[in-house]
């Protein structure tokens, strides 16, 4: 069974301020270490930089190849603006909820193809998890059949999020949550 506690976030995409929590994860990155999501990547030294968690969760596995289709265009336009500082510290999550054991090796692995050569190993996970549904829920995103963009504080609270397709819009207001 997986371990889970509460990490406080303060939601500010909606404009209001409402307490919100990711529920921490016990994984392994695609390098095999162990990974606890999300506290192990806002420990890392950021530097006072926001941290951005590139989620694909969704219900079934056509709409997770979807969304993380979605979530490579990002990285792509993320990795080729100047505007985006070059150590802005990126994070790919797949939330899947619980397959069988001897199916998690499979997945991992399959993921880890997508992103080779594009994401690095120790910063892109599976999370396995009970429902999808009450991660999505517990964090104040709604699941849906778009890819989200979470920027975070280095403190962990949330500054806002971005569901969707790349396009235009969409880029000015992910580089407005990052600059700002």
């Amino acid at each position: 069974m997986l371990m889970r506690v509460f990490l406080p976030l303060i939601l500010l995409s909606t404009g209001l301020s409402t307490l919100t929590a990711f529920p921490i994860v016990e994984s392994q990155t695609l390098d095999q270490a162990d990974f606890r999501f999300p506290a192990d990547a806002l420990e890392s030294p950021h530097e006072n930089k926001p941290v951005l968690f590139a989620i694909a969760m969704s219900a079934t596995q056509e709409n997770g190849e979807e969304q993380q289709v979605q979530l490579m265009d990002w990285h792509q336009r993320l990795q080729s603006d100047s505007r985006v500082p070059d150590d802005l510290p990126i994070y790919h999550f797949a939330v899947i909820e619980s397959p069988p054991f001897f199916v998690r090796g499979l997945i991992r692995r399959g993921i880890r193809r997508s992103l080779q050569g594009k994401v690095s190993d120790d910063r892109a996970a599976v999370l396995f998890v009970d429902s999808t549904l009450e991660f999505a829920r517990t964090a104040g995103i709604p699941l849906d059949t778009q890819a989200t963009m979470v920027v975070l504080n280095p403190d962990g609270s949330l500054r806002g999020y971005i569901k969707g397709d790349l396009t235009s819009q969409s880029w000015e207001q992910l580089l407005s949550l990052l600059l700002e």
